[in-house]
């Protein structure tokens, strides 16, 4: 009968105790640093509670506009800076990085205040498209450039897939989180369009009522914003 030395025995079961202990160690370690960034993300978004905001799982930059107060916020969990409409430089959508459609402050649509918006515009609408090539897509962001010297671009990433041949692009996991960057899109857009477009007062109210009406439709603002900013106008009539 083979004999163990019992000091053998004993370093064998501390090393076996030792390596347990460490893989214990490592997983509350990766639990801590997973609760911390899950409260960061939950604290970013509860500042942002009144924009209309995405914070994006893939690689944690962060988006929110406010139509009312004409304010972009835009960084990543460490840091977030505010910039006025008038800033927003160009808009950029990529689909595995190809442009799929790119606007800048030359760019006015005369139909960007509609319902038409949705349609002409919609990036899922774009890709979805039986007239483009897109088989399969991997990766979808938006590209914001602000007129800001130390961070003048920021890449949002809407969705990334890791399968390396991509997905359908009527998958309904792709579907759910383009649909997100759309509202985000058109929110940009507006910016963009505000700058152009004067203040509030050049328009009569009746314009102006259809153009916050027609931002509620599309989603754009939410009833409760639309509902505000109407007691403003008749307020102010």
């Amino acid at each position: 009968m083979l004999m163990i030395p019992l000091g053998i025995i004993g370093v064998v079961a501390f090393l076996m105790i030792r390596a347990r202990t460490n893989r214990r160690k490592r997983a509350d370690d990766v639990f801590a640093v997973d609760q911390a960034e899950m409260a960061r993300r939950k604290a970013l978004l509860d500042r942002y509670t009144e924009w209309t905001s995405f914070l994006s799982p893939y690689d944690s930059n962060f988006i929110a506009l406010n139509t009312m107060k004409k304010r972009l916020a835009i960084g990543d969990l460490t840091a977030v800076r505010e910039h006025p409409f008038s800033d927003v430089v160009a808009v950029e959508a990529k689909a595995d990085n190809a442009t799929v459609t790119k606007h800048d402050q030359t760019y006015t649509p005369p139909f960007l205040m509609n319902m038409q918006y949705t349609r002409e515009l919609s990036l899922l609408n774009a890709i979805q498209s039986p007239t483009t090539s897109i088989n399969t897509i991997r990766q979808l962001s938006l590209i914001v450039t602000i007129d800001d010297n130390e961070n003048p671009t920021t890449e949002v990433q809407f969705f990334y897939s890791d399968n390396e041949t991509g997905v359908d692009p009527r998958n309904s996991d792709f579907v759910s989180m383009a649909q997100q960057a759309d509202q985000i899109h058109g929110l940009l857009l507006i910016a963009l369009h505000d700058q152009k477009s004067g203040s509030k007062d050049s328009h009569d109210e009746t314009d102006q009522l259809k153009e916050f009406w027609d931002l509620k439709e599309s989603g754009a603002i939410t009833e409760s914003e639309f509902e505000a900013e109407k007691a403003k106008l008749l307020k102010a009539n």
